[in-house]
């Protein structure tokens, strides 16, 4: 979606229709962007794309009606390998698309990801496909267009997905209706406190993973950064800056909180942390000695460990082969 925001918020100052599609099912196809999105003015002009432009024909044959008509649709896709592969996929699949007008999402949905920050939009789908309501981080929510009618249980729902601040789309079902829930999540914000070739190297890896980070040096930097998307990895072993840094990033309720170190280093701060007042509850969260065990060796390889670490705590998995899995890949 972020790709496709100044063009659609464009169209919108300028009351120009169009369609926003983006997939809600898909099997097989291979890995891409969760927010992937296409949007179509009635001009023919396009923003972002879907599956290396493989099912273009048909969704914007679709997007056209959905245009001219005001109304929602839902479109069936299905690729072969070969067209898949044409078009720069790992692989065949198919995928059911939502093609909505522009002015079923609301300008706060379009808001919240430009800025950027998080926000949820819910969809109902069956029986009837309707506009989208956004829930933004104050809880509120805003309603596409007027007669937007979506259970409190479902808002609530996606309240409680939008706490997590991480970018999902899903179906769910609530008093016998269907209704498509999305989080788009703000991206992880890495404040590393100390410098150095790690530092370097994590600013690095973030920036790979469309990430925010930035360096600083001393625990005040630190604790004015702290917001619902911050990671905090403290590199620092002096106390005058890792035992404040890391006790105001506990209050903070921040989502990772990570430190550089070995294992008597690691005794020796919580020590400290308690003298300061902070629990043994709390103090056990911190991720430390920081990273998966990847058998790093240099600032770069211990980067991609640490970041490996922090994309599995935000999404709440456990770091283990996809082999050793079971049921559906990535979900």
């Amino acid at each position: 979606m972020r790709e496709i925001v100044h063009t659609v918020r464009r169209w919108r100052d300028d009351e120009v229709t169009g369609a926003v599609v983006r997939p809600i099912e898909e099997s097989g196809i291979g890995t891409r962007r969760a927010d992937a999105a296409l949007a179509i003015s009635a001009k023919g002009e396009r923003a972002g794309g879907l599956y290396g432009g493989a099912a273009d024909e048909a969704i914007s044959a679709t997007a056209r009606e959905v245009i001219a008509e005001g109304t929602p649709r839902l479109l069936d896709i299905e690729l072969s390998n070969s067209e898949a592969v044409r078009a720069g996929l790992a692989c065949g699949g198919r995928a059911r698309l939502l093609l909505q007008p522009i002015v079923d999402l609301p300008a706060a949905w379009w808001e919240a990801i430009e800025r950027p920050q998080g926000a949820a939009l819910v969809t109902p789908l069956a029986p009837d496909l309707g506009p989208s309501t956004a829930i933004t981080p104050d809880g509120a929510a805003h309603p596409g267009a007027k007669d937007a009618d979506i259970p409190a249980d479902a808002l609530n729902l996606a309240r409680r997905r939008l706490a997590k601040n991480r970018g999902s789309r899903e179906i769910v079902e609530i008093a016998g209706a269907n209704y498509l829930l999305e989080t788009g999540g703000a991206a992880p914000y890495l404040v590393v406190v100390g410098g150095g070739d790690l530092a370097a190297a994590l600013t690095r890896q973030a920036a790979l993973l469309n990430w925010e980070a930035e360096s600083v040096e001393t625990a005040s930097e630190a604790t004015e950064r702290y917001a619902a998307n911050t990671c905090l990895i403290v590199l620092s072993h002096d106390p005058a800056i890792d035992t404040p840094a890391l006790s105001a990033a506990l209050a903070a309720g921040i989502p990772y909180v990570g430190a550089l170190g070995a294992r008597h280093t690691q005794a020796s701060r919580a020590e400290r942390l308690r003298a300061d007042g902070v629990s043994d509850e709390a103090i056990a969260t911190i991720r430390g000695p920081v990273g998966l065990d990847l058998g790093a060796r240099n600032p770069e390889e211990t980067a991609l460990a640490v970041c490996a670490e922090i994309l599995g705590v935000l999404s709440g998995r456990q770091a283990v082969p996809l082999r050793d899995t079971t049921g559906a890949i990535n979900a």
